[in-house]
Formats: structure tokens, sequence, C-alpha cells
């Protein structure tokens, strides 16, 4: 039996301190195979156990190297964000926009929607959950022309749950240019000819009244028969004659 020199290794790269490794004249005795037992100090015993020792201390060696290579990794460096790149319009409208006066803000939303930079996205977007009613209308009608379809669920959302008129009447607008983009759409703006706001029936219906659809048609002609509003009545007296040329002109199949 070899003396012990390697103690344990757990395989995970973490090494035990050497039991033994002792050269044969630091001990006046060397063990023998028997546990506890000892023999007198001899030149064979050495001669004989010599090249064993050796072997297992170079494979420690190797070990001990293996495993400080191994726990020394790299550390992981984080990825850089894409900054976000805008052109000087954008960012001189956007200056308006955050500006305190009301007519700065609605021109600097102005000149971002006007302007359509993808990269404003992330700008406007908080603008739409903002406190002011105004912002929040600014913000919509910027994301609409922005976002192009991508913002319907937005409009969607705004247009049944926002409690400004002002923001819901933004929705419709937004959501003109996009009524094929999602079947809820049609749904949407038919509900909104019944809003408890006279100003956004009066958006919903010149709205819908330029929609080429069977649907669209029956519902201007059934809010004309509903409608006491004076302001109201006097945006359908617009729209019904559109939407009554529309059908009549339109092929019969």
């Amino acid at each position: 039996m070899q003396p012990s020199v390697l103690g344990q290794f757990d395989g995970s790269c973490r090494c035990a301190t050497p039991a033994v490794l002792a050269p044969p004249h630091a001990s006046g005795v060397v063990r023998s195979g028997r546990l506890g037992a000892s023999a007198p100090r001899h030149p064979s015993n050495w001669t004989t156990t010599q090249p064993s020792q050796l072997f297992l201390t170079a494979w420690l060696l190797v070990a001990v190297t293996a495993c400080a290579s191994a726990d020394v990794q790299p550390a992981a460096q984080p990825q850089p964000q894409a900054a976000v790149v805008l052109s000087q319009q954008a960012m001189e409208a956007f200056a308006l926009a955050q500006s305190n006066d009301p007519f700065q803000q609605e021109l600097g939303f102005l000149r971002l929607e006007a302007l359509r930079e993808p990269a404003t996205v992330s700008l406007i977007r908080p603008y739409a959950d903002h406190r002011d009613p105004d912002l929040r209308a600014y913000a919509v009608r910027a994301l609409a022309a922005v976002q192009g379809p991508e913002a319907v669920p937005l409009l969607l959302q705004k247009l049944k749950t926002d409690r400004s008129a002002r923001v819901r009447g933004a929705a419709i607008l937004g959501m003109e240019p996009y009524q094929s983009s999602s079947p809820m759409m049609l749904p949407a703006l038919l509900k909104a000819l019944r809003d408890r706001s006279p100003e956004v029936r009066i958006t919903a219906i010149d709205v819908v009244s330029r929609i080429h659809d069977p649907r669209a048609r029956e519902a201007i002609l059934l809010r004309n028969k509903r409608e006491h509003h004076q302001d109201v009545r006097r945006a359908l007296g617009v729209a019904v004659p559109r939407v009554l040329g529309s059908h009549a002109s339109t092929p019969s199949r």
C-alpha cells in the first residue's frame, strides 16, 4: 500500500490538502502497508517507494494546476445597448414637447407626428399615460402616425378606457387609416357613435361615414334617427348624404 499523498479529490476542481508529502529523511520511520504499523527506516525502503511517490507528486501538481486554470474564468462583459439615434429635427421637436408652454408642447408633438421617425416611439410612449389629457391626446396621435398598424392595440385601449373625450377622439382619428388592419376596428368605431361625449360622437360620425361598408351606412342612418344634440346633428347633416351617395354609387352584385 502506497503512502497517501493526495488526500481527497472530488472532481470539482477543489483539491484537498495532501495528507502526507514528506521525504523519507523527515521522519525516523516509514509507513508500512498495515494501518498504524511502522518499520525501521532503511535505504531499501526509499529505493522501492521513490518512483511511485514521484509519480503521485507529479500527478498532484498537474491536478492543482488544472484546478487553478478552471477556476479562473473571464468575467462576462455586459452587452452595450443600442443608442437611440434621432435626427436634429426630431431632437428639436422633442425639446418643444417637453416645454411648459402648451402651444410649444402641441407644436412639438405635431412635428414628431409629421417626422414619423421610429426612434421617437420610446420617447413619445410615456406621454400616452400622462396625467395631462392634452399630452395624452398628442401622444396618441403621434404614435398612430409613427407606428402605423402597430399602434392599433393602444388606440383601441384608449378609445375604450380613457376618461378624456379628447383622448378618445384622438384615438378615433388615429384609427382611421388602419380600418382594415384589425377586425376589432369597425365595431369599436361604430360603438363610438354612441359615446357619452358629443365631441367624440362628431369625430366618430366623420370617420365612420367615410367607411365603405354596409354596417357603417346603417349605423350612421340609425344615429341620425336617435341623435338630439344640435352640434352632432349638424355633423350628421353632412355624413348622411355622404353614406347615401357612396351606397348609390356602389354597383349592386
